[in-house]
């Protein structure tokens, strides 16, 4: 396994120093806020910033393993016109997931009524739509849709299981799962059984990091109670194949060379837990 980090891809000298530092794929991140520049840029100014982008991420010995689609908080999926809105956002992200490279997406389920859902039926619905029009986008890209489990417990596909149920009912072949570890802690589900759960076939990229199960803190790996250990090793029983990319949040109160220091010891910390026994 390649380890991973998110970042900027905008920010030359963050993924400058995530390469010095020893890592070998980024989660692109750009994408997420679609009030940046980079996603209000016309497409052939998008196509050309892209294109820019992946040379630049190669040229450093990088590749893309995985980039994360637009999101908002809090959700407004109740609404028809900003779900119309939205998917067009979503497949300008799957052009630009392709431009660079990559072949994975991650997304978040549709929130139709934030973070509780009381109607299910509603939210079924209403992503059943939302992911069969990303897949068919993604499948003109060869790029597959990572839906991602969130920490938020009233929330209908916030769970792994749920999700998995509604993927093989879906039966689309570019539709698979981001495995958000702490998430998945968070709600009190062991992150070692949900792999073993999805399995090679449902389990197509990670976003790996840790806190104590009640707070979705985004700590690195060690400073809270997930078994790392059965982790990995679930992971090596499925034969997983991508990369281990660590979602953990650099402190804001840090200089900039701390923040180098920071991201050598998540680079070291991700090399020693996927290191063979």
């Amino acid at each position: 396994m390649k380890i991973g980090q998110r970042a900027n891809g905008t920010s030359k000298t963050q993924l400058k120093k995530l390469a010095e530092v020893g890592f070998a794929c980024v989660d692109y991140q750009d994408f997420i806020y679609v009030e940046k520049p980079i996603m209000q840029l016309s497409n052939e100014e998008f196509e050309a910033e892209m294109c820019a982008e992946r040379e630049y991420i190669e040229s450093l010995g990088l590749q893309v393993g995985q980039a994360h689609g637009p999101w908002r908080f809090p959700p407004q999926d109740s609404n028809a016109n900003m779900r119309a809105e939205w998917l067009q956002y979503c497949k300008k992200a799957i052009w630009g997931t392709y431009l660079l490279g990559c072949k994975n997406m991650v997304i978040h389920p549709l929130m139709p009524t934030g973070r509780v859902d009381e109607d299910p039926a509603l939210t079924k619905s209403l992503n059943v739509e939302f992911l069969k029009a990303l897949c068919e986008e993604g499948a003109k890209y060869g790029v597959t849709i990572c839906l991602e489990n969130m920490p938020f417990g009233g929330q209908v596909y916030a769970r792994v299981a749920p999700m998995l149920e509604l993927i093989k009912e879906l039966n689309l072949p570019n539709l698979r799962v981001c495995l958000d570890t702490g998430h998945a802690n968070r709600l009190g589900d062991s992150p070692a059984q949900a792999v073993r759960m999805l399995g090679k076939e449902y389990l197509a990229v990670l976003h790996v990091h840790d806190n104590d199960g009640t707070t979705d803190s985004h700590s690195e790996p060690g400073r809270g109670n997930i078994d790392w250990k059965d982790f990995v090793a679930a992971l090596r029983e499925i034969g997983y194949e991508g990369s281990f990319s660590i979602e953990s949040n650099t402190p804001k109160d840090i200089t900039d060379e701390e923040k180098i220091d920071y991201q050598k010891t998540i680079s070291d910390i991700a090399r020693r837990l996927i290191a063979e026994d």
